[in-house]
């Protein structure tokens, strides 16, 4: 093979090479878009799911605090004058009811708990989100200086080849 006909293989290899390129840089640049599209809602939704957070630890610690207060010390709430004026079985029957709502009380509290913490797991996925989006925008650049510099090689090339003729 003469030198023209590897330039003129070098040639083609290479602008196959560049409409591939050139397809593959559309791609990357249509999930910029959406990723960029939705940094705003990212950035929304994890407001969100801060002050989720936050209002779901101090409630649900609050309703731990006051069942547990309730379930081991009745009488904070049988001590009042309207219970003082029951008899002896609406009393007791008074403090198994209310046993019964604190212990609901403590596992909705624990409920709210859980809750929280599935609501930071969900913030640090949006986190790992902007991160990708970010090392996807740094890709996409470095992918369009390679397919600028690639571009240049088949110019040469070109010009290289149309010289011999």
């Amino acid at each position: 093979m003469t030198t023209k006909d590897l330039l003129q293989k070098l040639l083609t290899d290479k602008t196959a090479r560049q409409a591939r390129l050139n397809l593959m840089s559309g791609q990357l640049q249509e999930l910029d878009i959406d990723l960029a599209s939705s940094r705003i809602g990212r950035w929304f939704g994890s407001t969100y799911l801060t002050v989720k957070r936050i209002i779901g630890l101090f409630i649900g610690w609050g309703f731990i605090v006051i069942a547990l207060l309730f379930i081991f010390f009745p009488e904070l709430i049988t001590e009042t004058r309207e219970f003082k004026e029951l008899n002896i079985l609406e009393v007791q029957t008074g403090k198994i009811l209310i046993r019964i709502i604190c212990t609901l009380l403590f596992l909705l509290g624990l409920f709210l708990l859980y809750i929280s913490r599935l609501t930071q797991k969900m913030r640090t996925r949006n986190r790992k989100i902007s991160e990708a989006q970010s090392l996807t925008q740094s890709i996409i650049v470095s992918f369009q200086e390679e397919i600028k510099n690639s571009e240049l090689d088949v110019q040469i090339i070109r010009g290289i080849v149309n010289e011999d003729r």
